[in-house]
């Protein structure tokens, strides 16, 4: 059974103002968990843009894939 929940990054706007992610930038996010700084950043970086995501746990990918 599967279960619905609303994740909320921690320190996104400070994650995002240290990165200061670029249009056409290239990242590397080696602890994706769940994707939520990784879909800021992207959205960021643009369609020439690119992330690069790796992280222990394959559920943890699987679920940042999704969003």
């Amino acid at each position: 059974m599967s279960q619905e929940f609303e994740h909320k990054s921690v320190l996104l706007n400070e994650v995002i103002d240290i990165l200061k992610p670029a249009k056409g930038e290239s990242l590397l996010d080696v602890t994706i968990g769940l994707g939520g700084h990784a879909k800021e950043v992207l959205s960021m970086t643009g369609s020439k843009g690119s992330l690069i995501a790796l992280d222990a746990d394959i559920q943890n990918l699987e679920e940042a894939q999704r969003r």
